[in-house]
């Protein structure tokens, strides 16, 4: 899409480099659809033992059930705690949750049975269970590889006028729709390398702790998505299914990645710096620059 662009393309004078700010952000996050496999194991996230946590700690939802509240933001993208509308200094348990329909479905579960609590196991199967219909229900058309693609794509063309500076060469292959585990997994490492190189080439360029930090993805194939043994047909659509797995895991790793946030926030400081710098020396070139006004037009245009 035209927009991807747009962050490193804006080319506006660099007389005015503290004005300029462009939007240069990694791709949007992607809920993908969550699979059998993904919801078993969603169903299986414990609280943290109660052992492990103050007396004071052992009902509170955001201590001990931290687990299952990183499962909801990565697979469905819902946040536990939100904002409340009627007192914005305030938080409140995110509304949707109490709208996802729980219980057994012959018995026409359409409204949530109370309040959402996490902590109990029973709710939280329900509410796993729900978030994963309704997430088949709302399925993209675009096949995970396409969209994991995509992504992979976007964050190329924006880091390659970077990429370029320091001589490192960006791939322009995309992954094939019939790509394999075994691609997927190459893809992800590709990608790990080519930020790292980058992020290495600058580090020490800004200051601060810009580029300080090195990235490490770790991706990881999803656990009971390796191949599986069948036969003819069975095998094609184990491998169908591993490689939408992988490719989905793929793209909940790049969803908000803070260690890909940092670089593009980096790479912004360092074009900032470049363009400040670019204008320092012009104005060094204007000598007498402060007295005269119409002097240093002529100069500038030359």
């Amino acid at each position: 899409s035209g927009k991807t662009n747009s962050g490193t393309d804006t080319r506006a004078d660099t007389d005015s480099p503290i004005l300029q700010r462009p939007k240069f952000t990694p791709p949007q996050p992607t809920i993908m659809p969550i699979s059998i496999a993904d919801r078993n194991l969603g169903v299986d996230v414990i609280n943290v033992p109660q052992n492990q946590v103050q007396p004071n700690q052992v009902n509170d939802p955001l201590v001990r059930g931290g687990r299952r509240i990183a499962w909801l933001k990565e697979y469905a993208g819902i946040e536990y705690m939100v904002k409340d509308p009627n007192n914005p200094g305030n938080m409140i348990v995110n509304p949707v949750l109490s709208n996802i329909p729980q219980g057994n479905p012959a018995n026409n579960p359409r409204a949530a049975l109370q309040p959402c609590d996490i902590l109990n196991h029973d709710h939280w199967r329900h509410l796993v269970v729900g978030v994963a219909a309704l997430s088949d229900a709302n399925k993209p058309n675009v096949s995970p590889v396409k969209v994991l693609s995509d992504k992979i794509a976007q964050i190329y063309r924006d880091v390659k006028p970077f990429a370029k500076v320091s001589g490192i060469e960006v791939p322009s292959d995309a992954l094939p729709n019939s790509a394999s585990v075994e691609q997927i997994q190459n893809k992800m490492q590709e990608l790990n390398d080519i930020l790292e190189e980058i992020r290495e080439s600058y580090d020490g360029c800004v200051g601060g702790n810009a580029f300080a930090d090195q990235i490490q993805l770790n991706f990881r194939i999803p656990q009971g998505q390796q191949q599986q043994q069948g036969q003819g047909q069975q095998q094609q659509q184990a491998q169908a299914t591993a490689q939408e797995a992988a490719a989905a895991a793929a793209v909940r790793v790049l969803n908000n990645n803070e260690q890909i946030i940092k670089l593009y926030k980096d790479l912004v400081k360092l074009k900032r710096h470049a363009g400040i710098k670019k204008a320092m020396e012009k104005l060094a070139a204007q000598d007498g620059g402060c007295d005269g006004g119409g002097d240093n037009k002529k100069k500038r245009g030359a």
